[in-house]
């Protein structure tokens, strides 16, 4: 299991700022963005800034439930911030990064022993959830990418 393990916790890493194998990374994604970016949405889209901090309500979740607190539940506010365009673009990139810290330490104290438990309470499994962090990120990461181009070609 401990090296299951240690591979998704490489890959965390790598979704996150590293180079995966699809392509860019999450920050890679966000670094050339401009204020102005933060706020654009295309047709009924979310704003890239909504956008991130979805990613960072959940980031937090897993983090908080790798950490044993299988109550944690991200309520409608934190899953899609109602004032997420008020922020800036700094604000949603480093609560983002301080996700990502919390992330990773989450993960550096997890009992990698225990990737197939199913998390308290849950259907799922830790390694499930693992995974489904990293999927998430991939998934929010190609929308934002996908408003960087439409944003861009305008």
């Amino acid at each position: 299991m401990k090296d299951e393990f240690d591979r998704l916790v490489k890959l965390t890493g790598a979704v996150y700022d590293g180079e995966p194998w699809y392509g860019p990374s999450v920050k890679s994604i966000l670094s050339d963005l401009t204020e102005d970016h933060r706020v654009l949405r295309t047709g009924e889209s979310h704003s890239i800034n909504e956008l991130i901090f979805h990613m960072v309500a959940w980031r937090n979740m897993i983090a908080q439930t790798l950490e044993g607190n299988n109550e944690y539940v991200v309520s409608d506010e934190e899953n899609f911030k109602p004032h997420a365009n008020k922020y800036s673009l700094k604000e949603a990139t480093e609560a983002l990064e301080m996700s990502q810290v919390l992330l990773l330490k989450a993960l550096s104290t997890f009992d990698a022993d225990k990737l197939q438990e199913k998390v308290p309470g849950k259907k799922y499994s830790y390694y499930q959830l693992i995974q489904g962090i990293i999927h998430h990120d991939v998934y929010h990461a190609g929308q934002i990418s996908l408003l960087k181009k439409k944003i861009q070609s305008n």
